[in-house]
């Protein structure tokens, strides 16, 4: 029985179906990856943020008769209260603020999906109605998406990439509210929040 060696014809062929494959496989997982890094860094920002004058909530819940409220993070500072909701989605993002329903376009198609400004103001009209004594307190909206994301939004509100987050809140550095009005906001969110140790969780599908 002979031996088969691999020829120079036997291994342009080869690399010919194992290359193309092998660029393709590298793409995705560095398309894949640049969002995970994103969404890494931000949720590090907002750990980083956590201090004197800013306190992070992470999901934070609010029960309502229709469900549980909720944002990606809920920032409450000295200076505001920055209600920030977070996506993976990658391609086109059309809407308006005024609109029920946004666009999202990719290379599989198109589909409708929730204005997420409005799941921002459903949390902020249950946190108003959660914390009668801070109804003073008008949130900062933020919606945020991954680099490769194009966003094509109408709209007053921030609607913006995650990179651009701690930004829009380091951006507002003017004294708001005070110091104990900020930290007792806080801790009675805190003590409103339901995900600590909820079963149940209303999520807006943004994907």
């Amino acid at each position: 029985m002979g031996i088969w060696r691999m020829g120079a014809s036997d291994l342009a062929g080869f690399l010919n179906i194992f290359m193309p494959l092998l660029m393709v496989a590298v793409a995705v997982v560095l398309y894949l990856w640049r969002g995970w890094t994103e969404r890494t860094a931000l949720q590090s920002a907002m750990k980083n943020l956590s201090g004197n004058e800013y306190s992070v909530l992470e999901h934070p819940g609010i029960r309502t008769p229709q469900g549980v409220m909720t944002v990606d993070y809920a920032v409450v500072s000295v200076y505001g209260i920055f209600l920030v909701v977070t996506s993976d989605f990658k391609g086109r993002v059309t809407g308006s603020e005024e609109a029920s329903e946004w666009t999202l376009s990719n290379r599989r198609g198109s589909r409708p999906v929730e204005n997420p400004l409005l799941r921002v103001d459903a949390f902020a009209r249950a946190m108003r109605r959660a914390l009668p004594n801070y109804r003073f307190a008008r949130p900062v909206a933020i919606v945020a998406y991954p680099a490769r994301a194009i966003l094509n939004v109408r709209s007053t509100q921030h609607v913006t990439y995650l990179s651009k987050v701690m930004d829009i809140i380091g951006s507002h550095n003017v004294q708001t509210i005070s110091f104990s009005q900020a930290s007792g906001m806080a801790s009675a969110l805190r003590y409103a929040d339901v995900n600590s140790g909820a079963d149940e969780v209303v999520l807006s599908d943004m994907m």
